[in-house]
Order: C-alpha cells, then sequence, then structure tokens
C-alpha cells in the first residue's frame, strides 16, 4: 500500500521563526536598546507547515467483477511537502504511514520538531576594558573578560544571537561585528574546547602581569621602579616610555 491515495485533511504544524524582515536600521536601534539596559522587542512570526492527510485503502478486485471493490485494509498516511526525508537514494516529501491516525500526527509532529528547530552553538564575546577608581580620573587597568553567548543556525539559514540579561533570553539577529557600549569592537570566536584552554592560559599570564606590576608599585619599590622607566619601556607595545 504505497500510493499516495486519496486526500482527505490537512493539518498544520505551527511554529514561530523570527528576524526576516528587519533592515539594518532596525537592528541597530535594538542593539542600542539592549547597551542601554532596556529589553529590546523579539519579532516573531508564526509559520503554519501544511501536512496531508491521506486515505490509502487496499481492494480485492479478484471476488469483484466491477467496482466498487470491497477493501480489505485501511491505513492513512501524512505527508509534508516541506520537509524531505531520503528514500532510494532521492529526497522525497517526509511520510509516515500506518492505521492509528494520532501515532502518525506524534511522529510527524515529533520530526516536524527536529526539522524547524534552532541549532544553538556557544560562542565567546572576548572584551579588553579599563578598570580605574570611581573617586579618580587618572591611572589604568586592564580587564580581559569572555562573555559567553549563542550562536543560533535557524531552519532557514537565518543566524541570530542569543544572551541572558536580566534572567531573560534577549536573542538579536547575528551582527556582522560586534562592539561594545563605547563603540570598540570586540572578538567573537567558537567556545571550542581548544579556545577555552588558551583563553584560561591567557588569563593567567595577564593575571602574573598584574603581579608583577603590584610587585613594582609597592611602597619600598615604586620609587625604584619610577627611576628604571627607561628599562621597562620593553612592557610597551610601542616602545614609548
Amino acid at each position: 500500500m504505497s500510493g499516495k491515495g486519496v486526500k482527505v485533511d490537512t493539518l498544520w504544524f505551527n511554529f514561530k521563526t523570527t528576524w526576516r524582515n528587519y533592515s539594518k536600521e532596525q537592528i541597530e536601534k535594538m542593539q542600542s536598546k539592549l547597551h542601554h539596559g532596556r529589553k529590546a522587542p523579539t519579532r516573531t512570526n508564526d509559520r503554519k507547515v501544511a501536512v496531508d492527510v491521506y486515505l490509502l485503502k487496499s481492494t480485492d478486485n479478484e471476488d469483484c467483477d466491477s467496482p466498487p471493490y470491497p477493501a480489505y485494509k485501511i491505513e492513512m498516511a501524512l505527508v509534508c511537502e516541506e520537509a524531505m526525508m531520503e528514500y532510494g537514494g532521492e529526497k522525497v516529501p517526509l511520510r509516515f504511514q500506518g492505521s492509528d491516525i494520532e501515532l502518525l500526527r506524534k511522529a510527524m509532529w515529533g520530526a516536524l520538531d527536529a526539522r524547524f528547530a534552532t541549532q544553538w552553538e556557544d560562542w565567546y564575546l572576548v572584551s579588553v576594558m579599563g578598570k580605574k577608581s570611581w573617586d579618580s580620573d587618572d591611572g589604568t587597568a586592564i580587564n580581559v573578560t569572555y562573555e559567553t553567548v549563542e550562536k543560533g543556525i535557524m531552519h532557514d539559514g537565518v543566524l541570530v544571537l542569543r544572551k541572558t540579561k536580566y534572567q531573560a533570553h534577549e536573542i538579536l539577529p547575528w551582527p556582522e561585528s560586534f562592539e561594545d557600549d563605547d563603540g570598540n569592537p570586540i572578538a567573537c570566536i567558537p567556545a571550542t574546547e581548544e579556545n577555552t584552554k588558551l583563553l584560561n592560559v591567557f588569563s593567567e599570564r595577564v593575571k602574573e602581569v598584574e603581579k608583577g606590576i603590584r610587585e613594582m608599585l609597592k611602597p619600598k619599590a615604586i620609587t625604584e621602579t619610577l627611576r628604571k622607566m627607561p628599562e621597562l619601556s620593553r612592557l610597551l607595545p610601542s616602545g614609548e616610555t
């Protein structure tokens, strides 16, 4: 009983999709709201996917000379043209067939949930920020952080960014580049095991530099440190003191 059968109904699989029609200006406006601590609106569009229901009937043509022929087996088939499956080396519409319509529906809905689900990957936003005392405009400091965000690949290839802010998930289109609140560029790299290890090593090296600077600026050492500034010029990328 492999024929297509007679279409008797259409079921609708519902899911939400986002970020299809935002302009660059709208995206920048929403990102600006996030920078200032306000919740950006999330556009969600309801999508409906048709699942056609077919009646399949096997008849006994031997005991009857003319139609209607008696049926000895009746089944249902659920077919979704928007989701494909492999069969005989070719892609054909996703199809489930059997006698229990509710089991067929559950099987189809489970397959469509997986088919239209967003695939998420962990990424790191690596920031370098200065951090100084609140009551002084003088001095300097360095603060290297890496924040975990998620890159989502939607069923239609649209890329989205998900991050947790204020006990809620914020979702934005995946930007071409990342910036902090002051417009400084931020690196974004995959949160692979190797990158995690290397970032941890880098953080430890920064802590070692901080420890060394603290030692050089202790009360008993600061005067001598400042006198040796020409020798410390190698710590500066430009070689200037």
